[in-house]
């Protein structure tokens, strides 16, 4: 007797990953090498030792091989470049060339890049390679990473005041006020349009204000603070847009949480 066995068809998309994308691409790369994972610490095991990062799983299974062009590049620079220069590379290096030991390239070319702090008054050893790998990782995030992500050195890394601050400014002054923003004055009822004026006002008189707006929800609050919004920022004018939450903040112009521009910290107790 002859049977006939359903068939079934499963469509799925095929998921590709970039190695910029750090620990989700060499998460990926163990799914695809690792047989029958139960769990993240399977994954991250190795000879029975659990790894601390994906990469480094990676790494002692083989699964990553150094490239040696990227030596070559950076040697040959060191004949002809400055310190600052070879710093600017080597940062290029660890965002699009993903080597797959920054910490051996970094020893390697350490003395190269750090050549230029060397002659400073009343350095040491210590001073200078900090010197150098913040300048790096000042490199790193106008390039949006981090000089913790590749783990140089043992310890963390912050980002100087002064990069964090231009980073902002620049996000800040550059987000594209739509035409239909603009338009959006027109269309203010009496008591929006009566806020709006006052607010304005005091903005364009160089005065401090604080202003509460209370209405229940959809009588057209969003509407008015996007009507202000693409008035100021059109002007030239820094209005930094913040909402409680990441929904509120995406229907703003250049909106961000309070949590994320301001450092806030997240109470999760009762």
């Amino acid at each position: 007797m002859w049977t006939r066995r359903k068939q079934r068809t499963v469509i799925g998309r095929v998921v590709t990953c970039h190695p910029t994308e750090g620990e989700r691409y060499y998460l990926r790369l163990l799914l695809m090498n690792v047989r029958g994972p139960k769990s993240y610490q399977d994954l991250c095991k190795v000879d029975d030792k659990c790894c601390s990062t994906f990469r480094e799983a990676i790494e002692k299974r083989g699964l990553l091989h150094y490239d040696n062009n990227l030596v070559e590049c950076m040697s040959e620079a060191t004949n002809y470049q400055m310190p600052y220069c070879l710093r600017r590379l080597f940062a290029a290096l660890l965002v699009y060339c993903n080597p797959a030991n920054p910490t051996e390239l970094w020893k390697q070319f350490e003395d190269s890049m750090s050549e230029d702090f060397k002659i400073l008054p009343n350095m040491n050893a210590k001073d200078i390679r900090f010197m150098a790998l913040n300048h790096i990782n000042d490199i790193l995030h106008l390039m949006g990473h981090d000089i913790n992500e590749y783990n140089l050195i043992p310890e963390k890394i912050k980002p100087s005041a002064t990069v964090k601050e231009t980073n902002d400014c620049h996000f800040e002054r550059n987000i594209i006020v739509r035409e239909e923003d603009l338009l959006l004055e027109r269309k203010l009822n009496t008591e929006q349009r009566k806020a709006y004026v006052t607010i304005l006002n005091r903005i364009f008189s160089n005065k401090s204000g604080a202003f509460f707006i209370d209405r229940p929800g959809g009588t057209g609050k969003t509407f008015l603070y996007r009507a202000l919004l693409s008035t100021v920022q059109s002007k030239g004018f820094v209005a930094l847009a913040k909402a409680s939450s990441g929904v509120a903040a995406s229907i703003l112009p250049g909106g961000r949480t309070t949590h994320s521009r301001f450092k806030f910290s997240v109470d999760i107790d009762e």
